[in-house]
């Protein structure tokens, strides 16, 4: 994900959960992501930390999430991102 500006804001090792990822962007601009991946029927959401407003979204991936769904997912955030 580095190569579209993009890395996982849990440090590896550190506190990460099970049923969300928070995505960090080089850049501001997570609300347009969001944004334009939903008009391509994928749903991320936005983060509510203050310190990171509009820099990073969140990745839902609880339940019964299937391979075929990582792939839908990061095909639009190639999309959207670049």
């Amino acid at each position: 994900m580095e190569e579209m500006g993009l890395r996982v804001l849990a440090e590896e090792g550190g506190l990460r959960s099970n049923t969300v990822t928070a995505v960090l962007l080089d850049r501001e601009g997570a609300g347009e992501i969001v944004k334009r991946s939903m008009e391509l029927g994928i749903e991320f959401a936005t983060g509510p930390h203050p310190a990171l407003r509009d820099r990073y979204f969140r990745i839902g991936h609880m339940g019964w999430v299937q391979e075929k769904d990582a792939f839908a997912a990061l095909s639009v955030l190639r999309r959207v991102v670049s």
